[in-house]
C-alpha cells in the first residue's frame, strides 16, 4: 500500500490513490459496489483491503472518526437555539399537545436515551496487525 506519514500525527497514514478514493466513498457511506468502482478496482479487492490491510483500516477508522467529531461539533453548535426553540415549544399554550409530547422525547433523546456513540477502532494499523494475529491465533486454538 502506498502511504505517506502526515507531519502532525506521524502515526497516522494517508493513503494513496485507490485507497484514499475508496475510503472517500465509505466514509460516505457509499455501496461497496460503488467504492470499488470509485477507487477503480475489483470488489474484491476493497474486500480484501477491508479485511486485511491493517493500514487501510486503521486509516478507514480514523476517518470515520474524525468525521463523528465533526458531525458531532455541528450538533453542540445548535444545541442551545434548540434547547431554546424546544423550550418555546413546550411552553407555548397554543402549540397542540401531539407536538409538545414530539419536542419533549426530543429532549430526552438528547439527554443521552438514544445515544449511537462514536465510531471505535484502532487507527494505528500496527495495533490492527495485532489484533489481527490474536484474532488468527485464538481462531485457531
Amino acid at each position: 500500500m502506498a502511504v505517506k506519514r502526515t507531519k502532525a500525527a506521524p502515526a497516522a497514514i494517508v493513503p494513496a490513490g485507490a485507497q484514499d478514493a475508496a475510503l472517500g466513498a465509505l466514509v460516505e457511506g457509499r455501496p461497496l459496489a460503488d467504492v470499488a468502482g470509485a477507487a477503480g478496482v475489483p470488489v474484491a479487492q476493497l474486500l480484501g483491503w477491508l479485511r486485511t490491510d491493517a493500514a487501510f483500516i486503521a486509516a478507514m477508522n480514523l476517518r470515520r472518526q474524525v468525521e463523528y467529531d465533526q458531525a458531532a461539533a455541528r450538533i453542540q453548535a445548535l444545541v442551545r437555539d434548540a434547547l431554546d426553540t424546544l423550550a418555546e415549544t413546550l411552553k407555548d399554550g397554543a402549540v397542540e399537545r401531539k407536538h409538545k409530547l414530539q419536542a419533549a422525547a426530543l429532549v430526552l433523546k438528547a439527554a443521552g436515551l438514544v445515544e449511537l456513540g462514536r465510531p471505535e477502532g484502532d487507527t494505528d494499523p500496527r495495533a490492527v496487525e495485532r489484533s489481527h494475529a490474536l484474532d488468527e491465533l485464538f481462531s485457531s486454538l
